[in-house]
């Protein structure tokens, strides 16, 4: 006879079992678009860079992706980035005839290693009566693991941010100079 220790074991066992999937690995030689791009209501379009996925352990710092030709689209137009001649993978709009409006949607087109890519948008609102508990935090060089784990239990890095929104959307600001 099967005791309630065995069942619960098995149970168990196959919950686990069933649990698991399969978590695609990153091949070093694959090369993964990375888009960080910043719109802002009433602003030029200056905040777009474009790099590739590098594993953790690589020696190469410079992911930038240089020379694509991407478009954004709004309001039935289609408007040509430029990538800037100080920034390899640092794209702008020269134009001043995009308009960044909030509740507007824009689209992003490139291709990449012969596959589109995509992304879109929609300008939230500005937010208003913004108070920060402070705008500057330092930190300090990390150069091994115990100055990450020393970091995470800092009190330092912490910064409040609090402001009034009538559609109630979260906003998120990070600003890293090195």
């Amino acid at each position: 006879m099967i005791s309630f220790k065995q069942i619960t074991f098995i149970s168990l066992a196959v919950s686990v079992l069933l649990a698991c999937e399969d978590v695609p690995d990153f091949e070093p030689d694959q090369s993964v678009p990375v888009v960080e791009a910043f719109l802002y209501e009433g602003a030029a379009v200056e905040d777009i860079t474009i790099s590739e996925v590098i594993p953790f352990d690589s020696a190469s710092f410079d992911s930038s992706i240089s020379d694509l030709e991407i478009e954004i689209f709004w309001n039935g137009n289609t408007f040509f980035l430029e990538e800037s001649a100080e920034n390899n993978g640092k794209y702008f709009y020269p134009g001043d005839d995009l308009p960044i409006l909030k509740g507007e949607t824009y689209e992003m087109f490139f291709t990449y290693n012969n596959q589109p890519i995509t992304a879109s948008t929609t300008v939230p609102e500005a937010p208003f009566n913004l108070n920060l508990s402070t705008n500057i935090v330092e930190l300090p060089q990390i150069l091994d693991f115990s100055d990450l784990i020393s970091l995470g239990e800092s009190d330092n890095i912490q910064i409040n941010l609090d402001w009034d929104s009538e559609s109630e959307n979260y906003f998120f600001v990070v600003i890293i100079i090195f």
